[in-house]
Parts: structure tokens; sequence; C-alpha cells
């Protein structure tokens, strides 16, 4: 989280979200937040993955800036960038 704007404004700025999906079909499985405000960054994850939503939908979501929800704007896109480089 030290490149999340919001992080380093409210120097919260250790921790991070890892998004967790199916190599074979993007769908999100699970997801990890370390962060001081991870109480309020998780429902975004519980509800893709409730809704069975893949990275590519999750990655089209506009998030505001600065907030601390566009770190998981920056897991999904390392999340695509696995995809990518698996040829999907």
């Amino acid at each position: 989280m030290i490149s999340n704007g919001r992080s380093v404004i409210e120097s919260q700025d250790r921790g991070f979200v890892k998004t967790v999906f199916d190599i074979s079909t993007g769908i999100v499985i699970g997801a990890q937040i370390v962060s001081g405000r991870a109480t309020d960054m998780i429902s975004e994850l519980t509800t893709a993955i409730s809704a069975g939503l893949t990275v590519t939908q999750l990655a089209s979501v506009i998030r505001p800036h600065p907030t601390f929800s566009e770190g998981v704007s920056k897991s999904v896109e390392i999340a695509m960038e696995i995809l990518a480089a698996e040829g999907r």
C-alpha cells in the first residue's frame, strides 16, 4: 500500500491487497487485505466473490482518487498482468 495515495496521506502505508483468482477462468475466488482500513475495503472483494466476477470485470470499476480502495485496483491490475502472461 506504499504507492497508494490515501495511505500516504493518512500515514498508513504498511500493508497489501491480494486478489486470488482461478487462472483458467479469471474468476475471483478469494482475497487478502492487510491494512489499517481493511474492514472498509473488504466488502468490494466479498461482493465480487459472491457474484462470481472475473478480474476483468473487477478491473472495470472506477474508483475515486485518493482512496484506500485504489489498493484493490492495483491488486487487480497485477492479476490482469498474470492472466496476460498466461495468454488468457
